[in-house]
């Protein structure tokens, strides 16, 4: 019998999908949007989030990248958790979804 997603994380991360499992502990790690029915409009949307973040670092020499101001972070953040409660939403409950906020680097 294969385990079921129990728990998901939201959270930007270089390069990756957003989406981690936190449970069950035989699943822990990134997963694929197509492991999940959720719309293209959502999965789209997670996809463009994560290429924002992308944008903040300088992949040609990462130690040089820009500090992100606090108020663009901010509103990166709030974005996150919109994104997290349309995921919850069109996941239902079967699933619990939480958000892990991206830090200022200033």
């Amino acid at each position: 019998m294969s385990e079921r997603v129990k728990r998901l994380r939201l959270m930007a991360e270089y390069k990756s999908t957003g989406l981690f499992v936190e449970s069950p502990k035989a699943l822990v790690g990134e997963i694929s949007h197509e492991h999940f029915n959720m719309s293209q409009a959502l999965s789209d949307a997670i996809f463009d989030w994560i290429e924002e973040f992308d944008s903040w670092l300088n992949w040609d020499d990462p130690m040089n990248s820009i500090p992100i101001p606090t108020e663009i972070v901010k509103k990166f953040n709030e974005r996150g958790a919109e994104l997290t409660e349309w995921l919850q939403k069109e996941l239902g409950t079967s699933i619990k979804v939480r958000y892990e906020p991206t830090i200022t680097s200033e």
